[in-house]
């Protein structure tokens, strides 16, 4: 009889909703089981989810009290939190229960009951219910005592979540440890339609799941590895390492259940985009420097090039992969003059920086280069030698450079004979060997004749070309080991190495007849020199530099006094 009196469903919304049919349609398309309860206890609307969890239609829900479909070892429990609810001393309360289908059958179920405050005096005072399916997860709580649920406890410390998708019923179980890592409550609904899952997915990941899920429930993946981004509830996403494999097949051989794993793995994608971003930067920080480098394994085989050295080389790195470092790296150094083979750098295993080191670099184009070039050992964490990476800078033209600067400090700039400097270390060196190795050297000093007269007659410009003309001659006389340079304005200076001077005599009127035989013109005009040479002995008795030169400045004079263009010799008493 109650049941019979009861207003219909249409009448029911009604009296709580403005827009009665509006409101029947969203409530009843709701995934989520849900019900309304007046303050009595008793149902008076069930959506179409409630009322399949119950087995009956919602006509057939209305009217039923809680005691009717809670299971009898919850129901006083239950009734207890309901009236809480009820009387107003919490405004919601969530348990875990059991209720009881239409066939006997116990379903346990998350129980959500909130009240509906009234808005006006004398309004309905109602109650939502709100029930979710926790049958698996209970099942799972109950195996683990089992090896079952060691396996699960061991998944959860491992913070891994476990998943089980029913593809028939369109239901699945997400563990406690899978709704932690996307931040979503132990009752919080999920939708696991594929729909649902790739709506939580990064856009730029959802084409490539879309076409590996679809393969996989057609039953052409057997097992799938999926890296993925998806969206925490906090509004981040977060990356997702998502294992699994088909259990159960269809009589047409798609897929009927699945079941995986899912790790949270931003932490190492984070890692991972560090060390990506790092790498980045040293291979464009490689790229820009000067100097060539050039990095191998413990078997001195190449790993790698960066361009300098691709081009110093002449090899490019794809060509060099593999290969030994002495094929590629070819040098000379003073420790090794055979200019065809290479001098390879340290053994990567001795696991010792070189200090740097001078070479000549032979490239696959012929081209050789002057480097400098250090090498250090690759060391893994345990301290292991893993290889060696080597640097080398091309200074050939700052070697060429030095070469200029040192000339250009020991020469004359206008003859390019040595200088001054270069004479007094010479002659400084001619006297220390005669002395401690009694060795006989003989000092020439050249004074021109008529010299003046050029300069004063022809000018500076004249003057100077009949200088070079002078160190041309002169060059073409005395040979090396002999010595000779300008030592002043006019003047000039030649050491004759290991001679007497009954040697050097002859070699000195030689270069006297050669200077008197220059014919300099200038200008239309004919000029004609002469020198005036003086020679004076170095050996063991030889007295300081000075005083060699003061005699075989004495001697030169005394050939100019004699009319020039001869030779006088400075003999001591």
């Amino acid at each position: 009889m109650y049941k019979s009196v009861l207003p219909s469903v249409s009448d029911r919304f009604e009296a709580f909703a403005p827009d009665a049919a509006l409101t029947r349609r969203v409530l009843d398309m709701a995934p989520v089981s849900m019900g309304i309860m007046d303050v009595g206890g008793t149902l008076t609307y069930a959506n179409l989810s409630f009322a399949a969890m119950l087995g009956r239609d919602t006509e057939g829900c209305c009217g039923l009290t809680a005691a009717e479909f809670i299971h009898p070892e919850d129901s006083v429990i239950f009734g207890l939190h309901l009236a809480r609810v009820r009387t107003g001393e919490t405004d919601r309360h969530f348990a875990e229960c059991r209720i009881i289908s239409r066939d006997g059958s116990a379903i346990w179920v998350g129980a959500s009951v909130r009240l509906l405050r009234e808005e006006m005096p004398g309004a309905t005072r109602l109650l939502i219910l709100q029930f979710t399916d926790i049958g698996r997860q209970k099942h799972a709580e109950g195996a683990m005592s089992t090896g079952e649920g060691r396996l699960s406890y061991a998944l959860d410390a491992a913070r891994q979540g476990v998943w089980d998708l029913d593809l028939v019923s369109g239901t699945a179980y997400y563990s406690g440890m899978w709704r932690e890592m996307r931040g979503i409550g132990p009752t919080d609904f999920v939708d696991c339609s594929i729909e649902g899952w790739l709506s939580r997915v990064h856009p730029d990941d959802r084409q490539r799941l879309h076409e590996l899920a679809t393969k996989q429930n057609l039953g052409e993946i057997d097992y799938n590895i999926m890296e993925y981004r998806e969206r925490h509830r906090d509004g981040h996403y977060i990356w997702i390492l998502s294992r699994g494999r088909p259990i159960e097949w269809m009589l047409d051989g798609t897929v009927a259940r699945m079941l995986g794993t899912d790790t949270d793995i931003s932490s190492l994608k984070a890692v991972e985009a560090r060390l990506a971003e790092e790498k980045e930067r040293l291979r464009i920080t490689l790229h820009a420097i000067g100097d060539g480098v050039i990095s191998t394994d413990t078997n001195n085989r190449i790993t790698f090039m960066n361009p300098v050295a691709e081009r110093m080389t002449g090899w490019r790195l794809d060509a060099t992969m593999g290969h030994s470092l002495s094929e590629i790296f070819v040098i000379a150094t003073n420790e090794n003059t055979d200019l065809r083979r290479s001098s390879i750098p340290p053994d990567p295993t001795a696991g010792i920086p070189d200090g740097g080191k001078d070479a000549l670099l032979f490239g696959r184009d012929g081209e050789r280069r002057e480097i400098h070039y250090t090498s250090s050992p690759v060391r893994a964490t345990d301290g292991e030698t893993v290889g060696v990476v080597l640097v080398f800078q091309d200074v050939t033209q700052n070697r060429e450079l030095q070469r200029r600067l040192a000339h250009s400090a020991n020469h004359d700039a206008l003859t390019g004979l040595p200088n001054r400097s270069a004479f007094d270390h010479g002659l400084a060196l001619a006297v220390e060997t005669a002395r401690s190795m009694e060795r006989h050297h003989v000092l020439c000093l050249l004074d021109l004749d008529r010299f003046k007269a050029v300069n004063d007659a022809a000018g500076h410009a004249a003057g100077d070309a009949l200088l070079k003309q002078v160190a041309e001659t002169t060059g073409r006389i005395v040979h090396a080991p002999d010595f000779a340079g300008r030592i002043g304005g006019d003047e000039f200076a030649v050491i004759l190495h290991d001679c007497d001077l009954e040697q050097a005599e002859p070699i000195a009127q030689k270069l006297s007849t050669a200077l008197c035989g220059i014919d300099f013109r200038w200008n239309g005009h004919s000029f004609s020199i002469g020198a005036s040479i003086g020679l004076t002995v170095i050996d063991r008795n030889s007295l300081r530099p000075v005083d060699l030169k003061e005699e075989a400045d004495i001697a030169s004079y005394e050939a100019k006094r004699a009319g020039g263009g001869c030779v006088r010799v400075h003999r001591r008493r």
